[in-house]
């Protein structure tokens, strides 16, 4: 009988830099930053294909189901506690857009402008593995993208990521990446000290330096401080396409259309939400921004978040247990069409080798 494995036995992780051609996946050998996260694994490995077709009896049979991996596009979640020094390839690999400055290397994330041609090895993406600890029988994605990117924070928390993925292709459920693979976890980036020093690049809600709102002028934001609860900010693709078959089961690209998103603000009920409430019937935007650090230019280690949007109709409501409380929701949408709608960035001294402009 073999020996009995449990739960914490099983690595996360992903490969960022893999081979660089779309639709290779990063080799069993190779250095994957396992990430801290709840358990999840790979759905949608298979198509299902009903023939119709009768066969002379009155039962079923083999020929009338086809299962396949051929078209496959597996999905999974990833959520676990947000760190800046493991979360900016996930990022990447939503946005599909960067920009990272010089030491401390900040990395500024926006929704893109120009469609990476994946076929041509543009874009981001990266593979994922689950490591399990029974000789060849980890399970292996590549050329996955994030299609749902979510951060989230309660008072008196750390801040959270809840993530899903689309992959390419096949999965491999045979590979050895768990004894094969260089699993690196709470390190200062790829190769870098023990991060215990920095909380493992976590955030924490005490940490938050700047908390506003600004319920007037989205585009010169008056930056009303709020008493911020809680936070939900979530964007994603509404479409996720295959693009051209490769020849070999699968296909050559993503097509990715229909980003935008919603927020969720928990405050205490005090002035400022009673402008909000003017604020939805005047149809007005808003403006929300936390920060860790001052304003300006990020120092390491510092992180920073700007959003506008609209709050939706009938989307204030109150809460009265405790102390008064009020929800504020809405959709994620630019002021115009120069400014983004959601500006991330964080710097983390970690030089990742984006592209810097």
């Amino acid at each position: 009988m073999d020996e009995p494995k449990e739960g914490r036995q099983i690595k996360y992780g992903y490969n960022e830099v893999d081979s660089g051609t779309f639709g290779t996946p990063a080799a069993d050998t190779d250095t994957f930053t396992q990430v801290a996260c709840d358990h999840f694994d790979f759905t949608d490995t298979e198509t299902g294909h009903d023939i119709p077709m009768a066969a002379g009896v009155r039962q079923p049979v083999y020929q009338q189901s086809h299962t396949t991996t051929k078209g496959a596009m597996p999905s999974f979640d990833v959520k676990g506690p947000f760190s800046l020094n493991e979360n900016d390839p996930m990022a990447y690999a939503h946005f599909q857009k960067v920009v990272e400055g010089a030491t401390p290397f900040t990395k500024i994330f926006t929704p893109f402008a120009t469609h990476p041609d994946f076929s041509a090895s543009a874009g981001h993406w990266l593979t994922w593995a689950v490591g399990y600890p029974v000789i060849a029988t980890s399970h292996v994605a590549e050329g996955c993208i994030c299609n749902r990117y979510k951060l989230s924070i309660n008072r008196n928390e750390f801040m959270m990521f809840d993530t899903g993925w689309k992959a390419h292709g096949t999965t491999d459920i045979t590979s050895t990446v768990y004894e094969d693979g260089t699993w690196e976890m709470g390190l200062a980036g790829p190769g870098g000290a023990d991060a215990k020093a920095t909380d493992y690049g976590r955030v924490h809600w005490s940490d938050l330096d700047i908390m506003t709102l600004d319920f007037d002028d989205a585009i010169s934001p008056t930056a009303d401080a709020i008493c911020f609860q809680s936070m939900e900010i979530e964007s994603e693709y509404q479409t996720v396409d295959q693009i051209k078959p490769d020849g070999a089961g699968s296909f050559q690209g993503y097509g990715l259309a229909g980003w935008g998103g919603t927020f969720r603000i928990t405050v205490l009920k005090d002035a400022q939400v009673e402008a909000a409430l003017a604020n939805v019937r005047a149809n007005s935007g808003i403006r929300f921004q936390i920060n860790k650090g001052a304003a300006g230019a990020l120092l390491g280690g510092e992180f920073q978040s700007i959003m506008y949007g609209k709050i939706s109709p009938s989307g204030i409501t109150f809460e009265k247990e405790g102390l008064i409380g009020a929800v504020i929701s809405g959709t994620i949408m630019a002021p115009d069409v120069s400014t983004d709608a959601w500006d991330l960035r964080w710097a983390n001294t970690i030089d990742r080798s984006y592209p810097a402009a």
